[in-house]
């Protein structure tokens, strides 16, 4: 957890960067991404006429991938035609922020759609530079997962906000690597 909020801080901060705004341009997407537990894909492309700030909720409804440089739009997420997310306090105060509320959500510096290949060159450097072990911004979805299982979110409800059913969440998210795993030695 204290990783995931270095990573965030140096983001908002701009902790890194050589030009002013370059890495706190992404703050407001790495944060949703934590806040939320969305695919990158979904997030990217979030638009402003998905976010209902009167019932208080997010449709995540398609995703964006780069495809050979080219930006291709999907009407559905991965698993489901559409999914609503709650937006609770934290997630209207980020989402407010500095917002035209038109187009994308997630915009870059010149107010273009957030491009993966740009975020992930930020992310790579901010990892390094903070001497972390890389991950892919996707672990922020597993670490958010994980985070809500072991306190105690029912899995039915997490399963449905992040689009998974419950056997995956268990399988893919929550598997323990018991290799991983040493005990102190009970032998005498």
């Amino acid at each position: 957890m204290s990783e995931v909020y270095q990573i965030l801080a140096a983001l908002r901060d701009d902790t890194f960067a050589r030009v002013s705004g370059k890495h706190a341009q992404y703050w407001k997407y790495a944060t949703f991404l934590w806040l939320t537990g969305c695919r990158p894909s979904e997030a990217v492309a979030l638009k402003w006429e998905n976010v209902d700030f009167g019932k208080k909720r997010v449709k995540i409804c398609e995703v964006e991938m780069n495809r050979g440089g080219q930006r291709i739009t999907r009407q559905s997420t991965k698993t489901v035609a559409y999914r609503f997310f709650p937006i609770n306090d934290e997630l209207e105060q980020l989402l407010l922020l500095g917002s035209k509320r038109t187009g994308y959500v997630f915009t870059n510096g010149i107010g273009k759609p957030i491009s993966h290949a740009a975020f992930y060159a930020v992310w790579n450097t901010v990892l390094k530079k903070l001497n972390l072990h890389y991950r892919v911004p996707y672990q922020l979805r597993h670490t958010m997962i994980s985070y809500h299982s072991n306190n105690d979110y029912p899995l039915h409800k997490l399963a449905e906000l992040v689009g998974n059913s419950e056997d995956v969440i268990r399988e893919h998210y929550l598997r323990l690597d018991i290799e991983r795993i040493s005990l102190p030695s009970i032998v005498k």
